[in-house]
């Protein structure tokens, strides 16, 4: 007779709580490569993004390192010649720091970076004098100073975000102060917009240091030129004649390259600002080798 044996009856609830811990055992270890995973992702961000950080100079905001050429240079060149009214001022230092803001926060705002900021003027003073052909001129440096950049979304994980944020606002408070105290002025006898141009030519935009930067210009000025050898007092104006001249072999503007916007102030003669004077700046701004990019050459401010 065979023999009966016995079943080891396993309780239900020792079984559950068997498969139970093996499923805890599982999703623990997934949570640990998750977390390892997470871990490794931030410490890798930390870290390139401590390594792209630029020591800068307290004083200019420019990068520390010797050498180092800047991304892009940003010049605003400020006439000097016919005062402005006060409410104009306040209008064209507004319009500028717009558009410069724009320029260096918009699109591709991390190429511009650190991209060096100089504001010129020019007159017929003494003081810096520059010789252009048969014109002397004043043209001055006023500031340069270096673009930090805007505060970004995560500089909290990497950097003091307030000190980011005191950098940003004294970069743009900076160029405000000398671009409104600037457009305060005595009149002047003569007005050489041409002899600027060709002088911010070869002093910034051609130096060495500037080869593979980007180059971008902002002029403020009526655009009236009144000089000796070109007045557009005494008749209107006409590139294609004025190109054939001495005058403009000696004082066409090098800007091969150069994005300009020209920010047109009325002038004591608005009537001479028409057809004939804006066919006068493209033609010349079109053969010193400047660029409009996205911007008209020629912007008039109400």
């Amino acid at each position: 007779m065979a023999r009966h044996q016995k079943r080891k009856i396993v309780p239900r609830g020792q079984l559950f709580g068997a498969q139970s811990g093996s499923s805890s055992t599982i999703i623990g270890g997934i949570l640990i490569v998750f977390a390892l995973f997470v871990g490794g992702v931030f410490v890798w961000f930390y870290q390139s993004q401590r390594s792209t950080q630029v020591e800068l100079n307290p004083s200019t905001l420019c990068p520390k390192e010797v050498g180092r050429r800047p991304p892009a240079v940003y010049v605003v060149l400020l006439d000097q010649t016919d005062p402005i009214q006060e409410l104009q001022r306040k209008s064209v230092a507004n319009q500028v720091l717009t558009q410069m803001q724009a320029d260096l926060e918009g699109s591709g705002a991390e190429a511009m970076k650190h991209a060096r900021v100089e504001i010129w003027t020019f007159s017929d003073g003494t003081a810096n004098t520059y010789k252009v052909g048969d014109v002397q001129l004043s043209l001055s440096n006023v500031l340069s100073i270096c673009n930090p950049g805007s505060p970004a979304k995560w500089d909290h994980l990497y950097k003091n975000a307030d000190v980011v944020k005191k950098q940003h606002a004294r970069f743009y408070a900076s160029v405000r102060d000398i671009v409104e105290s600037s457009l305060r002025f005595p009149e002047a006898k003569q007005s050489p917009v041409i002899e600027a141009l060709y002088g911010i030519g070869a002093q910034v935009f051609s130096a060495p240091a500037m080869v593979d930067s980007r180059k971008r210009l902002l002029v403020v000025s009526d655009l009236l030129q009144n000089t000796r050898t070109l007045n557009f007092f005494a008749s209107k104006p006409n590139f294609e004649a004025w190109r054939r001249t001495p005058q403009s072999r000696q004082t066409l503007p090098n800007l091969q390259g150069v994005a300009v916007t020209a920010f047109v102030v009325p002038g004591v003669r608005a009537d001479l600002q028409g057809d004939d004077f804006a066919r006068f700046w493209v033609g010349l701004l079109t053969a010193a080798g400047a660029t409009n990019g996205t911007h008209a050459w020629l912007h008039k401010i109400q």
